[in-house]
């Protein structure tokens, strides 16, 4: 019975290669259910973060109210030589 399973062989090489491409091409389906299985969880988790409503206007409110203005006043940055490009105007105080 072997030595006819070894003739089969010798005579049809094909036969040969057939377990590695059923490895390869097995291993191959496995890596691609696994793989979208994993996009589907994290697709999942993205939509369920940004389902809640978002409203623009709420958010401009809430970081114009983290921000005082009233202080401001505009510092120049000195350039590579050391002077500043804008010419700042000081006020005189009486």
């Amino acid at each position: 019975m072997f030595t006819r399973f070894k003739k089969i062989l010798r005579l049809n090489p094909v036969l040969k290669g057939l377990p590695v491409f059923g490895i390869c091409f097995g291993g191959l389906y496995a890596i691609t259910v696994f793989q979208e299985g994993r996009f589907e969880r994290v697709d999942f988790m993205i939509k369920s973060q940004t389902e809640t409503a978002y409203n623009l206007d709420a958010e401009l409110e809430t970081v114009l109210r983290g921000m005082d203005l009233s202080d401001y006043k505009p510092i120049p940055i000195p350039g590579a030589n050391g002077e500043s490009r804008v010419k700042v105007v000081e006020e005189e105080e009486d």
